[in-house]
């Protein structure tokens, strides 16, 4: 945005919250709510979601880990698995390759649950994603001991 009187740009955050459960045949109809900050502070989505309870699916920003105990936050993996694959264009990887085969297992789950509901769907990711996932913790746990620290693969691996 301009900033006035300086005659250049400044950042600011435009935070989106939305809702689509058509994929669950929810009964809501889909919404997206779009809220401007002239920064990045935290206590921007602490106090936009001050009243709500509930799943917020997030990124990497640490800042949501302050949104508090009535708000349980859910990982992107299409933000982590872009970690894996750029390492993996980048220096052609194997186990960034192998994350991100790892990761596509978890996706190819989706299509046999869309449309169920929300139970349904729930004990399917508990019978199904969670053991690939304890596999993949260990998996990278493993890896991580025998990588450099302070590797962009390091960085992917602890990314959350």
């Amino acid at each position: 945005m301009l900033d006035p009187g300086r005659g250049r740009t400044k950042t600011g955050r435009l935070w989106v919250y939305a809702r689509d459960d058509r994929p669950w045949n929810g009964p809501d109809p889909p919404a997206a709510v779009y809220l401007y900050s002239p920064d990045r502070k935290a206590e921007r989505p602490v106090s936009q979601l001050a009243k709500f309870k509930g799943i917020v699916q997030v990124d990497g920003y640490p800042g949501f880990e302050q949104l508090g105990t009535d708000i349980r936050l859910a990982a992107c993996w299409a933000q982590a698995r872009r970690k894996f694959y750029e390492v993996d264009q980048a220096t052609a990887s194997p186990i960034a390759v192998e994350a991100v085969r790892r990761i596509a297992d978890l996706y190819a789950i989706e299509p046999s649950i869309r449309g169920q509901i929300a139970a349904t769907r729930q004990g399917m990711h508990q019978a199904r994603s969670l053991p690939l996932v304890g596999a993949m913790k260990l998996w990278l746990e493993t890896q991580l001991a025998h990588i450099p620290p302070r590797s962009s693969l390091a960085d992917a691996i602890r990314y959350r």
